[in-house]
C-alpha cells in the first residue's frame, strides 16, 4: 500500500509541475494572439493603408477576401 502511495504521489509531483508549465506557456501564447489581433485591427482600421477586394473564381464565385498592404514594413494582412 505504502508503495503505491509513493508512486502515486510522484506522479502527482510529476503532473502537477507540467500541468503549471502549461499554464504559463498558455498565457504567454493568449499575449501572442491578443498582440496579432489587435495589429489586424490598427491595419483595418486605418483609412490611409491601401486595401484591395478580391473576388471570387468560377469555383467559388461568393467567396471574396480583402488583402490590406502595409507600404511601410512592406507585410500584407488577408
Amino acid at each position: 500500500m505504502f508503495v503505491l502511495y509513493y508512486q502515486t504521489k510522484q506522479q502527482y509531483t510529476v503532473l502537477a509541475k507540467e500541468n503549471d508549465g502549461l499554464k504559463i506557456d498558455g498565457g504567454y501564447r493568449q499575449k501572442q494572439v491578443d498582440r496579432i489581433v489587435q495589429e489586424q485591427k490598427q491595419v483595418v482600421a486605418d483609412p490611409t493603408r491601401p486595401w484591395f477586394n478580391m473576388v471570387g473564381t468560377k469555383v467559388a464565385p461568393k467567396s471574396s477576401a480583402n488583402i490590406y498592404w502595409d507600404s511601410t514594413s512592406t507585410n500584407v494582412y488577408l
